[in-house]
């Protein structure tokens, strides 16, 4: 994107964003239609053919179906992406990068539910009574991917400095799809 002040207006557009945002839906989507934001269930998704992920509130949203990937996870928040590496689509690749994110609060954190009054309205919310300190206490990721991908027959456990590990991971191959239940400390995973 190249912005230039004073340019001439005849090379200016504006998009109607309008048709984007479903107001009664709570979902805004991109102009491609791969990113959307569903804010009445705390949703956002990613779903390109390189790139495909969902973040939000996974476990009440149940299974998220993308378009070469299934994530059913049990966490009540967290974030997956799948990734290609080789600049091919994921149902093609030949190396898929997994990264997974959860909660992650400092030990000792600590809070009560209340209800706080917002734009006039009563709304549930919790109060904080110790924003704890370190070490950071991370939630262990409790997820399930299935990736339409018959290539893909090995998984490797990467640390968080995305160095190899000698974990075994579990890769199931069927119907020209691999599933994988991701370790509880995976961070990175690569799929081969």
């Amino acid at each position: 994107v190249r912005g230039v002040y004073g340019g001439d207006p005849a090379k200016s557009t504006a998009v109607d964003l309008a048709k984007y945002i479903d107001r009664d839906g709570k979902i805004v989507r991109s102009i491609t239609g791969e990113i959307e934001t569903d804010y009445g269930r705390g949703l956002f998704r990613i779903n390109a053919p390189k790139a495909q992920a969902v973040a939000g509130f996974l476990k009440d949203a149940g299974t998220q179906h993308l378009a070469d990937v299934d994530i059913a996870c049990d966490n009540s928040y967290a974030a997956i992406t799948v990734v290609a590496l080789d600049d091919r689509p994921i149902r093609e690749s030949e190396r898929v990068l997994v990264q997974a994110g959860t909660l992650c609060r400092p030990t000792g954190w600590t809070v009560v539910p209340t209800q706080a009054r917002i734009d006039g309205k009563q709304s549930d919310c919790f109060r904080i009574l110790s924003v704890g300190k370190p070490p950071l206490q991370v939630e262990n990721i409790e997820a399930v991917l299935t990736i339409a991908n018959p290539r893909l027959s090995k998984a490797t456990l990467l640390d968080i400095n995305g160095m190899a590990t000698s974990t075994p991971v579990d890769i199931k191959p069927a119907e020209g799809k691999a599933t994988i239940r991701l370790p509880a400390n995976a961070v990175y995973l690569v799929l081969q």
